[in-house]
């Protein structure tokens, strides 16, 4: 008698764990299931775009950083990324310092982003994921969208002229501004991670000493952009122009 209670109380033992393990993996697979169920969160403003793109990047930076934009031009938008520190002496009274951690361009077009805190003119790319809404980025941010940037080919007629010592691709863009060539010209320049990422103001020489080149000058004026590379084993040329409405791109490859 003693032997059949115990095992029926050692049946039931077990089937009351397995009981329990079923509903402990039933409770896993439905945990997990709410995971993958999770959606990026989608942005509702600029701000919340930028946040959102900053927080996804490679970019080192607190967990509680913060961002604001400190500008948007044509298209592009400069990003500061900071921390609030609290400086007070008093534990009643807040006093909030903020605290750059870096500076972060970003090119909605391109789909880029840029550290730019150490040198502007010479950024270093990161990695970002893009929002669920991306597209909506360009009207939340005000930035009309360029369709010309994505098929910059279309509205441009070019030749290439060769000689024995220099070579000249010679082209003419419709419905573009100085500015515009020059950012189709960072995407189509063999060597344009040396070149700016926005147009050149001014005039002026940046030494490099590195990879064959020497030095990049930009020659800049009002209806004229002339860049130069001096490699060690020859030049070449950059010329963007203003002409009659429409804008001429000169590129020429010159040997010593």
């Amino acid at each position: 008698m003693k032997k059949n209670t115990f095992l029926i109380l050692l049946l039931i033992t077990i089937s009351s764990c397995k009981k329990n393990d079923v509903s402990s993996l039933e409770n896993s697979v439905q945990s997990n299931d709410s995971i993958s169920e999770k959606k990026v969160p989608e942005i509702t403003s600029c701000d919340d775009a930028i946040y959102q793109i900053i927080k996804s990047s490679n970019l080192k930076k607190p967990i509680d950083f913060k961002t604001s934009i400190d500008e948007i031009v044509n298209d592009s938008i400069t990003i500061k990324v900071y921390m609030e520190n609290n400086v007070s002496d008093n534990q009643k009274e807040k006093n909030m310092v903020e605290s750059v951690v870096a500076w972060v361009l970003f090119l909605p077009h391109e789909k880029k982003l840029f550290n730019i805190t150490s040198d502007p003119d010479f950024p270093k790319a990161l990695n970002f994921e893009y929002p669920q809404n991306y597209s909506e980025l360009f009207k939340l941010c005000g930035i009309q969208e360029n369709k010309v940037l994505e098929n910059n080919s279309s509205k441009r007629n070019c030749k290439t002229v060769q000689t024995e010592y220099e070579e000249k691709e010679l082209c003419v863009f419709l419905d573009e501004t100085l500015k515009s060539v020059y950012q189709i010209t960072l995407t189509d320049f063999e060597d344009a991670q040396y070149l700016k990422t926005q147009y050149p103001t001014k005039s002026e020489v940046i030494d490099f000493n590195k990879n064959g080149l020497i030095n990049v000058e930009y020659i800049i004026s009002k209806s004229v952009a002339e860049i130069i590379f001096t490699y060690e084993g020859g030049t070449t040329s950059i010329i963007i122009k203003e002409n009659g409405g429409k804008i001429e791109r000169e590129i020429q490859y010159s040997a010593d």
